[in-house]
């Protein structure tokens, strides 16, 4: 369970025999073999870990700005972040860990949170990271149209600060998101706020923050040289003397640069065809990490075929999403009934009580009741993988007398255009950006919101609101699995398919990075 009520005191300096994170059972078990550090332990190697030595990384993301503030800050990017910066708080699974916040507390009947600031950290212009700091960069987060992550700090009224390690967040009604926002959103991540005073054009290509790492050269989208931060409060952290970052065309190009040597590590979205090819090769290792994204379908109510529920229905009874999560993914990806994935918080898990499964029978039935069921359907892009899952999705519904037009697979830009007017009829796609669910789910289908144009119910909009205001870890996952289950089950609205877990493909002299959903270099080292 997410611990809300208190965090601990501070996240351990590194011992030779200490592991810095915690991970689930799942995780443990299917990698115990491997090396102690590869879970999340910065020591365990038999002689301690190595210092020095420039870490070379290949990544997926695109970094058109390093300023955490800006609107073309993609979490996505988060690794090049959390190198630079470190953060408020940390994720791993479904904890939140301390990091530059080494304690918090809830109050005054959950409508407070007091974050006690890490003493005597530096930020690398010498600049003190201290409340006041903090304060700063939460109040530059919350202006709308600045920061991505400013509508999940809406519920904070006022901020105070009281000495030099301590504020308090005050908030107009009670956010159980709270916590992993200052964790998994950009606003983890604090500017000096110097930089911000004197230089702000500057954050975006040569930022100054307290992490393990310096910006020493960027070519934004192309090439970002880091450097070691030698203040790094978190001594002996960080071993290596540096990170080269190097932006990838495709994951393709990048397998082929980790097996060339020109790169250590691939990072980033990692296809499941090109994950497959990394295990057949035996001569790399392939990470496997808890995984933010989700598949869905997701209908159109307002206009025919899928305003009328029989033909909802006919949608769930033909769809096999297991066989269709192995013949995409080659069994990698996890078939599952809620729209979640492991690295979210919370994670209801994969069975959801009452959905409609897989019954061709029963499909077939209602589509001769209905009188035929033709529809086209529109994602974003147009991959391989996307085709393979035209092609099965035809497959499994033509078997019923189900006609598919998957001609509307279009670009991003045109998709989102298709999906905010609400003229298709069928729209189906990965999603996940966050790794709270109930900033996803209040993203993508809460009422109101620019891409939900097509359906408002208020059970779920209520549900879901009670559920992200909950401070309990148990009455928050009463509360999501009660919202998701009148999405899916009563209004029959979304089917869920499977979610992805997120890889790293990195050569073996490579140890210390954690397992988790964002990648952390702090603890790295080449053995």
């Amino acid at each position: 369970m997410l611990n809300r009520k208190a965090g601990n005191t501070g996240r351990a300096r590194v011992a030779s025999h200490g592991v810095r994170r915690v991970l689930s059972a799942a995780v443990l078990v299917s990698l115990v073999a491997l090396s102690v550090a590869s879970l999340g332990t910065a020591a365990g190697a038999a002689n301690g870990p190595k210092k020095g030595g420039i870490l070379k990384v290949g990544g997926l993301a695109q970094w058109t700005s390093l300023d955490p503030d800006s609107t073309q800050a993609g979490l996505t990017a988060q690794p090049y972040f959390s190198a630079i910066y470190d953060g408020l708080l940390r994720q791993s699974g479904t904890k939140i860990l301390p990091d530059l916040i080494k304690s918090w507390s809830f109050g005054s009947k959950d409508l407070t949170l007091t974050l006690h600031v890490r003493p005597g950290v530096k930020f690398t212009d010498g600049t003190p990271f201290n409340a006041a700091a903090v304060k700063t960069n939460l109040v530059r987060d919350a202006v709308p149209g600045t920061c991505n992550c400013s509508g999940f700090l809406k519920s904070i009224a006022n901020i105070t600060v009281s000495g030099a390690d301590t504020l308090v967040l005050h908030f107009s009604q009670k956010d159980g998101s709270i916590l992993e926002t200052l964790a998994g959103s950009t606003a983890t991540y604090v500017v000096s706020p110097t930089q911000i005073a004197s230089s702000p054009s500057s954050i975006g290509t040569m930022p100054i923050g307290a992490g393990p790492f310096m910006v020493q050269s960027n070519v934004p989208n192309a090439t970002l040289v880091l450097v070691r931060n030698s203040h790094y409060w978190n001594n002996p952290l960080p071993y290596l003397s540096g990170i080269t970052f190097t932006y990838l065309a495709n994951d393709s190009a990048g397998l082929s640069d980790v097996e060339s040597g020109a790169i250590d590590v691939e990072q980033g979205n990692i296809s499941a065809p090109v994950v497959g090819q990394a295990r057949q090769a035996g001569s790399l290792r392939v990470v496997t990490m808890p995984g933010s994204q989700w598949y869905y379908l997701w209908f159109n109510t307002k206009i025919a075929p899928f305003n009328n529920p029989l033909a909802r229905e006919a949608i769930f009874y033909a769809t096999n999403e297991a066989a269709l999560a192995k013949a995409v993914s080659g069994g990698i990806y996890i078939p599952t009934q809620f729209l979640d994935a492991s690295g979210m918080v919370p994670y209801l898990g994969t069975k959801l009580k009452g959905e409609l499964t897989y019954d061709p029978a029963k499909a077939q039935a209602l589509v001769q009741q209905l009188g035929g069921l033709t529809f086209s359907g529109v994602t974003i892009g147009t991959s391989t993988l996307q085709s393979q899952w035209f092609s099965d999705l035809n497959s499994e519904w033509s078997a019923v007398g189900i006609h598919f037009n998957a001609s509307g697979a279009t670009t991003p830009s045109a998709a989102v255009g298709t999906l905010i007017s609400g003229t298709f009829q069928l729209f189906y796609s990965p999603y996940g950006s966050y790794t709270s669910l109930g900033e996803d789910l209040e993203q993508v289908i809460g009422c109101g919101t620019a891409f939900n144009t097509v359906f408002c119910d208020q059970t779920f909009q209520t549900l879901l609101s009670q559920a992200e205001n909950a401070v309990s870890p148990a009455k928050q996952i009463a509360l999501y699995t009660a919202a998701e289950k009148q999405l899916i089950v009563t209004d029959t609205d979304v089917v869920p398919l499977w979610y992805a877990p997120l890889f790293r493909i990195q050569q073996h002299n490579v140890d210390g990075i954690p397992v988790n959903d964002y990648v952390y270099y702090d603890s790295a080292y080449l053995k």
